[in-house]
């Protein structure tokens, strides 16, 4: 059997079923709760979805591995677990509906003279996030859950699917069963625009992306901003919207924008890690419903060397970082080794602490969050430049701290952080979408500007031993470092391509053949093309996005798979290894001194979890040779 993770909380239905049958967690049937998670022994063809819907099943969500979130109005769970396809039924489980880093502290305990503080008197907001057929407007569920939180119906925040309320520690711990209720998840605001401004996140960040300062401009100068404000009235980030689609949809519907930059993100206390959240579904939502709507999150601030070994500890990733279809950017350093800024005591040992932070452009942000998502997902997808920013600045600043000081202009300083380097990305992102209406692609989807970004990124090398960044893709620095240069495709060019696939449905494949050239074809040189007398060294990179349905895990499963000439066959993500990616929506193939011939690149779906649907795809391909 699999193990099952939801929320960040794991059983073993296997290993751990005495404990489960001692405690009175396996159910003999369904009598309490109209949720049911089924495991099965491998995924669900088209006909035992059929089955199993004749037995009274929904399938609302692909949970975990082999594990599948179901709506059961019956009470009789026998026929369901005889089916000889089937592993494993039990109800869904209370105890994956608190989200575990809020179940217990991470890390050692903090010492303060201070006294403190009874759970009775400490509050905190939480998003109550509700099964798929339930009114989350509803006054039976409102009044249910107000009950159970010991809170005023009044002060309840409806969305779409999720409550937004704020009650007691001691109440959050001995949370009821709700037989509505998925898993709950604390509401933490964070600004990660810098590593010390964050409430002018707004601004800074807009103006990386267009400024149009004369000599001093953005990545995209020419573009049009619509700019909303998530600041209430004490200046904070309480006026994030309950339900993301509110933040999303009046740009997109009113304005036209098709790209949405984020420098701003949910934060955990201590050194927990925050689980895919409502909100990463709700981001992941967005863009399934609209699937030329790209979002960009900044992968956050929270790198740190808490056992002081001089290397930055993994795992900060998560909330909306962590949603498969938007770009999740870091921050590389810049090149501005005349400013004389190092890391500091936040990274108490060496080689960082001393070190300066623009100096070393192969160099990965010490402060920029690692790896990987709780899920193991690859995150962040890219990274950016995001130290020595050169930013505007707000005339109404009094004692504004500029991290790497003032610069010859007044209105413009240097700033740090992944807020930086996000919208430096949004500004790339614009310019390929340029490149690609001109050149007839009337209404380019998101996961082929994904897929065209994540292709043309070059691998960040690292500035340490061991490097903290290395070869492509890892976990701190994703798919590499944006260049705009290798991502643009133009008509006509021979070294490269795209394709917007599919759908497909269970089973299905499409494939392209691409040829590898011989004496006297253009390769790319970094982004430039040059004459090579043979295609020796050749490098072939093939890039596969999918915006995938809203669900912490991948809810469809496609595989990459690139066959040379002689017939070796490599797949996405895995180098030389035989296995397939089960968990990442973004895969890659980059094969060095490729055989000369043609090549097929195939795109298979290996499994989709809802035999109704079919899974669009964007893929991307480059043939290059490395600079000497």
């Amino acid at each position: 059997m699999s193990i099952i993770s939801i929320n960040g909380n794991q059983v073993d239905p296997e290993e751990q079923r005495p404990v489960l049958q001692a405690l009175d967690l396996e159910s003999e049937d369904a009598a309490k709760s109209d949720y049911i998670l089924v495991q099965s022994v491998e995924p669900l063809s088209n006909e035992q979805e059929d089955e199993l819907e004749r037995l009274g099943v929904n399938i609302q969500e692909y949970a975990s591995k082999n594990t599948y979130l179901c709506g059961f109005k019956g009470t009789d769970l026998d026929p369901i677990r005889r089916l000889p396809y089937v592993s494993w039924v039990n109800v869904y489980l209370d105890m994956f509906v608190i989200q575990s880093s809020l179940k217990a502290p991470a890390g050692t305990m903090e010492l303060s003279p201070f006294p403190a503080v009874p759970k009775d008197r400490i509050s905190q907001t939480v998003d109550v996030l509700l099964h798929k057929e339930v009114d989350a407007r509803s006054s039976r569920v409102l009044s249910e859950i107000a009950a159970a939180a010991h809170a005023n119906p009044d002060t309840l925040d409806a969305g779409s699917s999720k409550i937004r309320l704020m009650f007691k520690i001691n109440i959050w711990r001995d949370w009821p069963p709700l037989t509505e209720s998925r898993p709950s998840i604390q509401f933490i605001r964070r600004g990660s625009s810098t590593t010390g401004q964050r409430k002018f996140s707004g601004p800074l960040s807009r103006w990386v992306l267009r400024g149009d300062g004369g000599n001093i401009r953005g990545t995209a100068p020419k573009a049009t901003l619509v700019v909303q404000s998530l600041l209430d009235r004490n200046n904070n980030l309480g006026g994030i919207p309950t339900d993301f689609g509110q933040l999303f949809a009046p740009p997109y519907q009113t304005n036209g924008a098709r790209i949405h930059t984020n420098s701003w993100g949910s934060s955990a206390t201590g050194r927990r890690q925050l689980p895919y959240i409502a909100a990463s579904g709700e981001i992941d939502k967005f863009v399934w419903d609209h699937q030329d709507m790209v979002i960009l999150f900044a992968a956050g601030n929270d790198g740190i060397d808490a056992d002081r070994n001089g290397i930055v500890d993994p795992r900060q990733i998560g909330a909306e970082a962590a949603a498969k279809n938007c770009i999740t950017v870091g921050a590389s350093e810049n090149n501005r080794p005349e400013i004389p800024v190092a890391y500091g005591p936040r990274w108490p040992s060496g080689p960082i602490s001393k070190d300066l932070m623009a100096d070393h452009a192969e160099g990965l942000a010490a402060f920029s969050s690692r790896r990987p998502t709780l899920e193991s997902r690859i995150k962040p997808d890219i990274v950016a430049p995001g130290t020595a920013i050169l930013s505007t600045r707000s005339r109404n600043m009094v004692n504004a701290d500029a991290n790497f000081g003032a610069s010859q202009d007044a209105e413009w300083w240097f700033l740090a952080g992944t807020s930086m380097a996000t919208p430096l990305v949004a500004g790339c992102i614009a310019v390929l979408r340029e490149t690609l209406v001109k050149s007839g692609v009337e209404n380019p989807s998101a996961a082929l500007l994904k897929a065209m970004m994540i292709n043309g990124a070059v691998e960040l090398s690292g500035q340490y031993v061991p490097s903290e960044a290395g070869p492509s893709p890892n976990c701190n620095s994703g798919f590499g470092r944006v260049n705009l240069s290798n991502s643009v495709i133009l008509p006509n060019q021979t070294d490269c391509g795209y394709r917007e696939g599919g759908p497909l449905t269970q089973g299905a494949s499409e494939e392209i053949v691409v040829d590898i050239p011989s004496k006297g074809h253009l390769l790319r040189v970094q982004g430039r093309s040059s004459s090579t007398t043979a295609s020796n060294g050749a490098v072939l990179k093939v890039s596969l996005v999918w915006t995938d349905p809203p669900g912490e895990t991948l809810q469809n499963d496609l595989d990459l798979i690139v066959v040379s000439s002689d017939g070796t066959e490599k797949h996405g993500n895995m180098g030389d290894k035989p296995d397939f990616d089960r968990v990442n929506n973004v895969e890659q193939v980059e094969w060095t001194d490729i055989p000369l011939g043609k090549v097929k690149i195939i795109v298979r779906a290996y499994h989709i979890f809802n035999r109704t649907s079919a899974q669009p795809y964007a893929l991307v391909w480059s043939i290059n040779r490395p600079s000497k």
